[in-house]
């Protein structure tokens, strides 16, 4: 199964998205503007502000202040277009539901675009609780295109785009749905002629899953990793290569270190669904309390 960690593909992304978008910059572009500070320092304040302001007001005028008033500027929510107002409207319609909302940004850059232009580009998590009392957690991948003009900074372009992750209700049911399937390959240790059966059996029952792994513990002297996935309506079988250490990998070094549960980061599938997901990872012992392998269950975000 090879995988993208999102964090990582979406950076490229954005690097890719920020260079198919044509910003009319006052001045010529300098050679040395990337090395720009003022720019860096100016931008990365900007978008500081911007964040307190939507975690501590929940006001999208207030938040959405700084975006060009300008009727040819244009705002991408997932893929979206909206005007200055749509956007602001759109976005009050989703804090006005919110009761509490945080964001945490793990990755930021700012490639600067000129003198008196920058982009801010970032990967982080949104959590928020909404007025009926719902969690919600997200994950958000955002780049937003800030000018001077007439001495003043505006964005003059933005693209949010937001995946949600599995809340706590949905993590609880798939862990317990691996719990129960340990115990079924405990009375009925898998091996390479029953192993797909019983991760047919387990796709069949929970509907919600995409694909489901058995890899066996190698240091009981046979390694293999089976993979079966949901293909439209039929499943379809994926032996994983021989020459893939898939006990070095963190989704089977980690459970079994452990001893429980443990989730992934998301990350995009290339080879598989072509769709961004997280995986749960559970150890199998046998009826001796040894480690036999280690199931997984994948979810699409």
């Amino acid at each position: 199964m090879k995988r993208v960690l999102l964090g990582t593909f979406s950076i490229l992304l954005f690097f890719v998205l920020s260079g198919c978008i044509s910003v009319e910059v006052s001045e010529t572009v300098m050679p040395q503007a990337q090395d720009n500070p003022e720019v860096v320092a100016a931008v990365t304040r900007l978008m500081d502000e911007l964040t307190v302001t939507a975690q501590t007001t929940l006001d999208a005028e207030k938040t959405l202040a700084p975006l060009s008033k300008d009727k040819d500027a244009v705002f991408f929510f997932d893929s979206k277009p909206y005007t200055r107002g749509e956007l602001t409207h759109f976005i009050g319609k989703i804090y006005g539901s919110l009761k509490i909302m945080s964001m945490k940004w793990d990755r930021k850059y700012v490639k600067v675009l000129g003198p008196d232009a920058g982009v801010w580009i970032a990967i982080g998590k949104g959590k928020s609780i909404a007025k009926t009392g719902e969690s919600y957690e997200e994950l958000l991948a955002e780049t937003w295109i800030w000018q001077r003009i007439d001495g003043r900074w505006q964005v003059v372009h933005s693209h949010e785009s937001v995946i949600s992750l599995p809340n706590a209700e949905k993590r609880d049911k798939v862990e317990k749905a691996l719990t129960q399937f340990t115990l079924e390959l405990q009375n009925d240790t898998p091996t390479a002629e029953n192993v797909y059966g019983s991760l047919e059996k387990f796709l069949a029952r929970n509907p919600d899953i995409l694909g489901s792994a058995y890899s066996m513990n190698p240091e009981l002297g046979k390694k293999a990793s089976f993979y079966l996935f949901r293909n439209g309506a039929k499943f379809e079988q994926r032996p994983t290569p021989t020459s893939y250490d898939y006990a070095a990998a963190d989704w089977y070094a980690k459970s079994v270190k452990s001893g429980k549960a443990e989730w992934s980061e998301p990350y995009y599938d290339i080879d598989g669904a072509g769709i961004f997901m997280v995986t749960c990872s559970f150890p199998v012992y046998g009826k001796d309390k040894k480690l036999i392998g280690v199931i997984t269950a994948d979810l699409g975000l």
